[in-house]
C-alpha cells in the first residue's frame, strides 16, 4: 500500500534534514579543534551544558511520567506511549 502523499513528503522532508544535518557536523568535525586555551573552555561549556541536561532531565522525567500516564488513561495508550517517545527523541536531540 502506498503512503498517501502528504505523509510520503513529511517523510522526504525528514530525510533530507537529517542528510542535511549529517553534512553540516561532518563540515564541522573537519574544522580545526583551535588553540589549547579554546579548547580548555569548550571543555568547560561541554560540562556546564551537560550538567544542565542531567538537571533538567532528572526535573522532567516525573512531568512526562504524570502526563504519560494522564494521557493513556483519557486518550489512550497509543497516545501515551507516543508522548513518551516524542520526549525521548527531544532527550536525545538535546544530547
Amino acid at each position: 500500500m502506498a503512503l498517501p502523499l502528504p505523509s510520503l513528503i513529511a517523510l522526504l522532508a525528514g530525510l533530507l534534514g537529517l542528510g542535511a544535518a549529517t553534512l553540516i557536523y561532518a563540515a564541522i568535525r573537519r574544522q580545526p579543534a583551535g588553540t589549547a586555551a579554546m579548547q580548555e573552555l569548550a571543555g568547560l561549556i561541554e560540562t556546564g551544558a551537560m550538567a544542565f541536561l542531567r538537571r533538567e532531565y532528572t526535573v522532567l522525567l516525573p512531568f512526562v511520567v504524570l502526563v504519560a500516564a494522564l494521557l493513556g488513561w483519557a486518550v489512550g495508550v497509543p497516545t501515551a506511549l507516543a508522548y513518551v517517545f516524542g520526549g525521548g527523541c527531544s532527550n536525545l536531540a538535546g544530547l
